[in-house]
């Protein structure tokens, strides 16, 4: 099955089944943790964002960006698309087919406010 996860440019172009390594495929227990020291404290939010697949969708590319990395330096999972894999839907729209699919799926819709609001609360 095609990665959903955001496509590569490099070299070779484009490569549809390009696949985002996962922060936790790269952790090695017993070399501590890697993150930045900006997350410190925050080890019960680090947990819950290792079982969040999160589609952004619906922001510049600039902005997805920004927020793919945010997130993913949080351990989440990250797709530019939604999926029924994703548990998360965050787009600053409450319209379109991803939003719609995300609520018929019953999946948590959230904007960029859920993020700051989550690393604010800290």
């Amino acid at each position: 099955m095609p990665s959903t996860s955001a496509p590569a440019y490099g070299a070779g172009g484009y490569d549809p089944h390009y696949s985002e390594p996962h922060p936790a495929d790269f952790h090695d227990a017993g070399a501590g943790d890697s993150r930045p020291e900006y997350f410190a404290g925050m080890e019960e939010m680090l947990v819950y964002f290792e079982g969040v697949t999160v589609a952004v969708v619906n922001y510049s590319p600039q902005d997805t960006d920004a927020i793919r990395n945010e997130l993913q330096m949080l351990g989440a999972r990250v797709r530019d698309r939604y999926t029924p894999e994703c548990t998360h839907l965050m787009t600053p729209y409450q319209q379109g087919p991803d939003y719609k699919e995300a609520s018929r799926d019953a999946k948590i819709v959230v904007s960029y406010a859920w993020l700051e609001d989550c690393l604010t609360a800290r």
